[in-house]
């Protein structure tokens, strides 16, 4: 009978962007909890709200929990890079397990915030927090330069399309001609004089018709003879 239950205390861990709205009494989770007063079992749980923590705040305390809290705050990578070089002294200090454990913590946060590769990179940099520093200023580095080329190629892109959309409305009469004629006509004789024949009544020129149907220029002349 004088056996005491150890101080029991739940805490929930959150890290999102949103904030949170769930309810925070165990009682308030059952249905009809109104009905039964306090017979029912109720509890309350203690949130810890990641965001809520300024950078100072978690930087005083230095704790592994705290440096913890202080990587998997909302951030870029660029702030995730100064982070851990800030954090590098703190770092340096901890016991081998304690390290594994950060850097365990640490590359869960990079998994799931960025990207798996950069995780991946980052596991097996070895050589303590400066090659590591300098392994996301590598890979940070490579992404501004594909940002470039990317940019670059889709300039290009844009610029050919605007130019044939400009070659388009230049020829306007000749292009809407073409494009609906001749896709279907092509290969079949008939088709192609029928085309001929529409855009000579169009006073399109006769290099123009013979490009667009495939005809001679002696054979487009008999069919403007043939017309007059």
């Amino acid at each position: 009978k004088d056996y005491r239950l150890p101080a029991i205390i739940p805490l929930v861990l959150y890290n999102g962007i949103a904030q949170w709205t769930a309810v925070k009494s165990f009682r308030e989770y059952q249905n009809g909890y109104e009905l039964f007063g306090s017979a029912l079992v109720d509890f309350k749980y203690s949130l810890i709200n990641v965001k809520s923590y300024t950078e100072q705040d978690l930087l005083e305390v230095s704790t592994l929990m705290s440096e913890v809290f202080y990587l998997d705050q909302d951030i870029n990578k660029e702030e995730l890079r100064r982070r851990i070089e800030v954090l590098g002294e703190y770092i340096s200090k901890l016991r081998e397990e304690e390290q594994q454990l950060f850097f365990g913590w640490m590359n869960n946060v990079i998994d799931n915030r960025f990207d798996k590769g950069m995780a991946k990179e980052l596991l097996e940099t070895s050589g303590g927090v400066i090659n590591m520093v300098y392994a996301i200023e590598k890979i940070l580095e490579n992404e501004r330069v594909e940002g470039k080329l990317e940019g670059k190629l889709e300039g290009k892109l844009e610029g050919k399309l605007e130019g044939k959309l400009e070659g388009k409305l230049e020829g306007k009469l000749e292009g809407k001609l073409e494009g609906k004629l001749e896709g279907k006509l092509e290969g079949k004789l008939e088709g192609k004089l029928e085309v001929a024949r529409n855009l000579l009544l169009a006073n399109v020129n006769l290099e123009t018709i013979a490009a667009a149907t495939g005809l001679t220029l002696e054979e487009i002349k008999k069919l403007r003879q043939e017309q007059h």
